[in-house]
C-alpha cells in the first residue's frame, strides 16, 4: 500500500468518471510509493469499485491507451501460473489528458479546483471549448451522463472467488460456535484451492455465505472437540456412565 499514490488518486488524478477513479485507487493501493508493481487481480478491483469484472478490464484499457496508467516489470508475476497471471501495471503521476488546453504558461491546472497553479483558465471561446466550473465539482460532470455499475446484474452473475480470500474475523467466530468440531484453517484452504482451481461454474453471488455452507457440511476434524469436550473425554464419561439411569447419567456429564 502507498499513502503517496493514494492520496495523488484522490487528490490530482485527472479523471472525471467515478468508477474510472475507485479502479485507479484500487491500483494505487498496490503499488509502490512511485505508483509501480500494482499488480491485483481484476477480480480485487471489480469488488472494490464495486463493478463488474468486464468494467474493470474495459476501463484499465481506456486508461493503458490514454496514458494515465502503463505495463510495468511483468517479471514480478512470474511466479503465477501463466493463466492466473494478472497484468503489473504503474501509474504515470505525470499524465495530463492530451485534449486539455492550458493556458499558455503551459502549467498543468488542478484537476478538482478547475484552476491552473497561476489561477487562470485558457477558456478564451473557440480555443479549447473548455468551460470553467465551480470549485470542487462533483465527479459528475454537467451535462455528463455517468452511467453506475448494476447491482442486480453484477450479483445475478456472481464473481469467481479471488486467490487471496479469507474470511472475516466475526465470520470465522460465528462458525467456530456453530462447529467447533471443524478446523476453520485447514476447511478455509481446501474451499480457496476447490473453488479456485474449477473451470466452469465457480462464481457465486455471496462467498461468505458460501463458505459457511462449506463449514457446516465439513467432516469433523480428527481431536477437534464437540460441545466443548474432546472426544477422548466423552468416550470416558460414556463409558463411566454406562449401566446408570439415563437421569444420573445426563446429571454426570452436565
Amino acid at each position: 500500500m502507498s499513502l503517496k499514490a493514494m492520496t495523488w488518486v484522490l487528490e490530482d488524478a485527472p479523471v472525471s468518471d467515478p468508477v474510472k477513479l475507485l479502479i485507479l485507487f484500487a491500483l494505487s493501493d498496490r503499488a509502490d510509493s512511485k505508483g509501480r508493481s500494482a499488480y491485483p487481480s481484476q477480480v480485487w478491483i471489480a469488488e472494490r469499485a464495486r463493478c463488474s469484472q468486464r468494467t474493470v478490464a474495459r476501463h484499465l484499457k481506456e486508461m493503458e491507451q490514454s496514458g494515465l496508467i502503463r505495463r510495468g516489470d511483468q517479471s514480478l508475476v512470474s511466479h503465477f501460473p501463466a493463466n492466473r497471471r494478472p497484468v503489473v501495471w504503474d501509474i504515470d503521476f505525470d499524465y495530463r489528458p492530451a485534449e486539455t488546453v492550458w493556458h499558455d504558461t503551459g502549467v498543468c491546472p488542478d484537476n478538482l479546483s478547475a484552476q491552473t497553479d497561476s489561477g487562470v483558465w485558457d477558456v478564451t471561446p473557440g480555443n479549447s471549448g473548455v468551460t470553467a466550473v465551480a470549485d470542487k465539482p462533483s465527479f459528475s460532470l454537467t451535462g455528463e451522463t455517468v452511467r453506475k455499475p448494476s447491482s442486480a446484474r453484477n450479483t445475478s452473475r456472481g464473481t469467481r472467488l479471488p486467490e487471496d480470500w479469507w474470511p472475516d474475523p466475526d465470520l470465522v467466530e460465528e462458525m467456530r460456535v456453530e462447529r467447533p468440531d471443524v478446523d476453520p484453517i485447514f476447511e478455509t484452504k481446501k474451499f480457496v484451492d476447490h473453488w479456485c482451481g474449477k473451470a466452469a461454474g465457480a462464481t457465486k453471488k455471496d462467498w461468505r455465505r458460501t463458505w459457511r455452507n462449506w463449514i457446516r457440511n465439513a467432516r469433523p476434524t480428527p481431536g477437534r472437540p464437540v460441545n466443548g469436550i474432546s472426544r477422548t473425554d466423552q468416550k470416558v464419561a460414556n463409558y463411566l456412565s454406562y449401566g446408570q439411569p439415563q437421569g444420573q447419567r445426563q446429571m454426570e456429564l452436565g
